[in-house]
């Protein structure tokens, strides 16, 4: 019963997710079912695995879908272009490319107070990075 209770949670979890992901603002997505079922298979098989930027455990409650390249910096929403990291590091790393991001994170390491600091406050303003 407590098995069965978790799938469903999962199962509403990216459910939602996905649904959030196809219907933005600005644009809804149109997307086939197989890309559906393929992004579902993506986030079942990050489940439990660890952030690649935190390395914190990825959990039902804490994942999110996020676009290595940002949309806004003219990203897709190809399967290639969609990470499944935890939902701390999506709203700290806001447009910023993978590859931008990780650079950031690891200047960072040797000041853990001020990466606390930086990431409440980016979090909280909704950053955007603009060239």
């Amino acid at each position: 019963m407590r098995k069965q209770k978790k799938q469903q949670t999962l199962n509403v979890r990216i459910s939602k997710a996905i649904w959030n992901l196809c219907n933005r603002k600005k644009k809804k997505l149109e997307v086939t079912k197989e890309w559906k079922e393929q992004l579902k298979n993506k986030i079942i098989d990050s489940i439990c695995n660890r952030c690649k930027y935190c390395k914190k455990p990825i959990t039902v409650g804490s994942f999110s879908i996020d676009h290595n390249i940002a949309l806004s910096r003219n990203g897709t929403n190809e399967l290639d272009n969609l990470d499944i990291i935890d939902l701390d590091c999506n709203l700290f790393k806001g447009n910023l490319t993978g590859k931008e991001f990780s650079k950031l994170v690891e200047f960072l390491k040797p000041f853990p107070e001020m990466e606390k600091i930086l990431r409440t406050r980016l979090k909280m303003s909704g950053f955007v990075y603009n060239e």
